[in-house]
C-alpha cells in the first residue's frame, strides 16, 4: 500500500466488506487507485469486478506488474484519467478513496464526493489525514500549514455522517503501520534520487528524504490516518465538488 495500511488491517477490510456484501457479483472502483494493491486485494477474496482510476503512468504501471498473474487479473481494469475529472453515475457497490493525492477540502467534502460514485445503500471506504493532536502553532508555522488544514480525529465519523452516509466502522493507522510507511517511502525517494540523479524533481526529492525529514516526522507525530467504511443515503447524488 502506498499509505499506512499493514496487511493485517487490508485482511480485516477485506473480511468486512464481505460480511456487508461484496462478493462475486459486486463492482468495485478506486478512485486515486496507485498501484491499485487493496483494489486487487479485494477482488481477488471476493471475485468482484473492480476499476482503478488514476492520473499517474507509473503507478499504473505498477499496478499492473502487481496484477500479472493474480486470480483477478481478469477482473480489473486500471485507467489513466484524472479522477476528479469523472462523471459520478452511483451505480458500484463499493468505492475506494484512500488517502488522494488532491486538495479535496475536507473530509465532508471528500465523502459528498465520493459517495456520489455509490449505488444507493452501499458502500464507500475513505481513507485520510486527521489531527491526532492539537497542532501547536509554531509546528503549523514551521509546515506552512494551518489548523484548519485538517479535521481532529474524533470528528471525522461526524464529518461522513454530515453528507447523509452512515459509519459502520472507522480506524487509525498504528504507530507501527507509520514507522512501516514512513520507512519505505524514505527509502524510495533516496533510491529514486540514487538512480535518477539529473531527473528535475531529483534536488526536490532529496531534500525530502534527507534535511526535510525532519519536517516530515514531525507532521506524522500530529497525524492520524484514519479509516472510514460507511453506507451510502439513496439520495446521495455527489453535488458537492472536491475542494469546496
Amino acid at each position: 500500500m502506498w499509505g499506512p495500511i499493514g496487511a493485517e488491517t487490508i485482511v480485516d477490510l477485506t473480511s468486512l466488506v464481505e460480511r456487508h456484501g461484496i462478493g462475486a457479483s459486486s463492482r468495485i472502483l478506486d478512485l486515486g487507485c496507485g498501484p491499485a494493491e487493496l483494489l486487487r486485494r479485494m477482488c481477488e477474496s471476493t471475485g468482484a469486478t473492480g476499476t482503478g482510476v488514476d492520473a499517474s503512468p507509473f503507478a499504473l504501471a505498477e499496478g499492473r506488474r502487481r496484477l500479472d498473474g493474480s486470480p483477478a487479473s481478469d477482473l480489473i481494469d486500471l485507467r489513466l484519467a484524472d479522477a476528479t475529472a469523472l462523471e459520478p453515475q452511483g451505480d458500484h457497490d463499493l468505492v475506494l478513496c484512500i488517502g488522494p493525492g488532491w486538495k479535496s477540502g475536507g473530509w465532508t467534502a471528500l465523502a459528498a464526493w465520493a459517495s456520489g460514485f455509490v449505488a444507493p445503500g452501499r458502500l464507500m471506504l475513505l481513507g485520510e489525514g486527521a489531527w491526532r493532536v492539537d497542532p501547536p502553532p509554531k509546528a503549523l508555522a514551521r509546515l506552512g500549514m494551518g489548523i484548519g488544514d485538517y479535521l481532529p480525529s474524533s470528528e471525522v465519523p461526524a464529518a461522513v455522517e454530515s453528507t447523509g452516509a452512515s459509519v459502520i466502522w472507522s480506524w487509525r493507522a498504528t504507530a507501527d503501520e507509520w514507522a512501516a510507511y514512513a520507512d519505505r517511502y524514505r527509502a524510495a525517494m533516496r533510491s529514486f534520487a540514487r538512480d535518477h540523479p539529473d531527473d528535475p524533481v531529483t534536488p526536490a526529492v532529496r531534500q525530502r528524504a534527507e534535511a526535510g525529514w525532519a519536517d516530515y516526522e514531525t507532521l506524522h507525530e500530529l497525524l492520524d490516518f484514519v479509516l472510514i467504511l460507511a453506507t451510502v443515503a439513496g439520495d446521495s447524488d455527489g453535488s458537492i465538488g472536491l475542494g469546496q
